[in-house]
């Protein structure tokens, strides 16, 4: 998002341009959000079928699928932490 400076210049040059760019950011914004959610779900999936294969006497199976499942939900977060909430090559 541009300063309050550069929102008001850009204003003055396309009347409404301000608003759109607000616009832009909350949809991007809600996008993100999207997307973590769907990468916290595909992790707790995997995990609750690996305690599914335990339970159902397959622990050889439930350690892949256990392990990348933590391991997914913990590459979320890094990821989303490293970039700031921000997709890659998103503007700063």
């Amino acid at each position: 998002m541009p300063p309050p400076e550069e929102l008001r210049e850009y204003e003055d040059i396309l009347p409404g341009m301000a608003n759109r760019l607000l616009v832009m950011v909350e949809k991007e914004q809600k996008i993100q959000r999207s997307r973590v959610w769907g990468a916290i779900l595909v992790a707790l999936a995997l995990v609750g079928v690996a305690a599914l294969a335990v339970w159902q006497g397959a622990p050889y199976a439930a350690i892949p699928l256990g392990f990348v499942g933590i391991v997914a939900g913990i590459g979320q977060a890094i990821i989303d932490r490293l970039l700031g909430g921000r997709p890659k090559g998103a503007p700063e």
